[in-house]
């Protein structure tokens, strides 16, 4: 009987891809109550071709009994892209019919001050979100932990309830009234830690119009609807010093930790 680890390389090297096998790791990690961990490596996944569908570990974990059985998925990969964009395709998840059921722990890439390519996920399109992203979350009834490099639209929040405690989100190329949404949302009593990154394309011209607007960061810290948020970190938020004091009031009144982060991209 092969091991987790020895059927994904066996799988990856069956794959049609544009870059050679040595391309692609996976490391997995054997835990005691029969799941496994998985981390992902790979110089990036799309080739624009009709012979790849997305990612080719995706239709890999997606299979049974693979998909009732990994309990942690890390991402990670170079930094590559086309049009200056590293889009990661959610179709091959989302549109399958078998579900993440003991998925814990989910992290996809995500921007840092080096990276030149903007990373985001996309669904039916390489630029859109298209409510994918909500999808994802259907397929991961158990997901505790979400790391993504784009902002979900409202359907991720046309939910009663998911367990998620810790979310980070980056805005991507458009922040989808994210931390309003979030804000009227009570389908997240469990959250506990947010980091949100705004949109961050400051070369625009119309930069100012696509950031988050001051008021729905007032609108978040107020709401009621997140007993169990106090740690929030905002990236990159288009705010004045007198209107991070507001904030900085309000959080401390909530018994919220509030921080303000800056990400410099060096290709900004």
């Amino acid at each position: 009987t092969m091991s987790i680890k020895e059927e994904i390389d066996a799988f990856l090297a069956k794959q049609i891809t544009a870059f050679d096998p040595e391309t692609q790791q996976a490391d997995v990690i054997h835990n005691n109550d029969g799941t496994f961990n998985l981390s992902y490596y790979t110089i990036w996944h799309n080739d624009y071709s009709d012979e790849l569908k997305g990612l080719p570990i995706f239709s890999f974990i997606m299979q049974k009994p693979h998909c009732e059985q990994i309990h942690q998925l890390e991402i990670s990969a170079e930094d590559e892209g086309v049009n200056g964009t590293q889009n990661w395709d959610l179709d091959p998840i989302v549109e399958h019919e078998n579900n993440l059921s003991k998925l814990h722990t989910l992290v996809f890439p995500i921007n840092t001050e080096e990276n030149h390519n903007r990373i985001i996920v996309t669904y039916q399109d390489y630029y859109e979100e298209n409510g994918g992203i909500g999808l994802l979350l259907d397929k991961t009834p158990n997901l505790k932990k979400l790391v993504i490099a784009s902002a979900p639209n409202e359907n991720f929040f046309n939910r009663e309830h998911h367990p998620l405690e810790v979310l980070e989100i980056q805005t991507g190329y458009n922040h989808q009234s994210f931390i309003a949404n979030l804000a009227k949302a009570n389908c997240f009593p469990n959250l506990k830690i947010l980091h949100f990154r705004d949109y961050a394309e400051h070369y625009m011209e119309d930069f100012d119009d696509h950031v988050t607007p001051f008021i729905d960061y007032v609108a978040l810290l107020q709401s009621k609807n997140l007993p169990q948020l106090k740690e929030i970190t905002l990236i990159d938020a288009v705010l004045s010093e007198s209107e991070k004091e507001e904030l900085n009031s309000i959080a401390n009144d909530k018994g919220v930790q509030l921080k303000f982060e800056e990400i410099k991209n060096l290709h900004d």
